[in-house]
């Protein structure tokens, strides 16, 4: 069996945290610190297996079936673009402080050797149709290196929230990633020829 698939959306990475301290003696009354990052991602990724599928086929309306697939995906994050900024300000004092401000843009892409288990059943509603009930797979991409290509701009802000210095990085790199498990629930209808 060959079972190719694409998924594809865009992500949004919006959210903020807030923090806030008292310090002894009120000597900075009321401080709070917030987090605020806004940005989204166009992320793809592809899927390739193959293997055997095993059915029973001793019903004529049923026919489950399970399967073990093996092959590769890939993982693809394009127009990667994300703005944080750090300010705080004080409970007697109107005026919001930035402190610091990034800008990360770019893409990433990761290849990983997958396999998928699952199962599931048809009902035969002819000869050359039947209908696929959720078919459920356990997917499981072994992702090992992420290759990059993201630029970061960082500033730092006086008091006056005037920038106090910018540094810019490039990464070009590949770096080892993490292990992702996925549950794929799928359906539709199975043309027999």
């Amino acid at each position: 069996k060959g079972d190719f698939s694409t998924h594809f959306g865009k992500v949004k990475m919006d959210g903020t945290d807030t923090y806030s301290y008292e310090y002894p003696e009120d000597e900075y009354y009321g401080y709070t610190r917030t987090y605020t990052q806004k940005g989204s991602a166009d992320v793809r990724q592809y899927t390739y297996l193959f293997g055997p599928e095993f059915s029973y086929r001793g019903n004529k309306t049923f026919r489950p079936f399970a399967q073990a697939l093996f092959g590769f995906t890939q993982v693809d994050v394009r127009k990667l673009n994300v703005v944080g900024t750090e300010t705080y300000e004080y409970s007697d004092d109107s005026t919001t402080y930035i402190d610091d401000r990034w800008t990360t843009k770019g893409s990433l892409k990761i290849n990983a050797f997958a396999m998928a288990f699952g199962g599931g059943v048809d009902i035969n509603v002819n000869d050359k149709v039947s209908l696929r009930l959720p078919q459920i797979d356990y997917i499981r991409p072994t992702f090992r290196a992420v290759k990059l290509d993201v630029t970061e701009t960082y500033e730092n802000f006086n008091s006056d929230n005037t920038v106090y210095y910018r540094n810019t990085y490039t990464y070009l790199d590949k770096f080892p990633a993490n292990l992702f498990r996925n549950v794929r629930v799928s359906g539709g209808v199975v043309f027999k020829f």
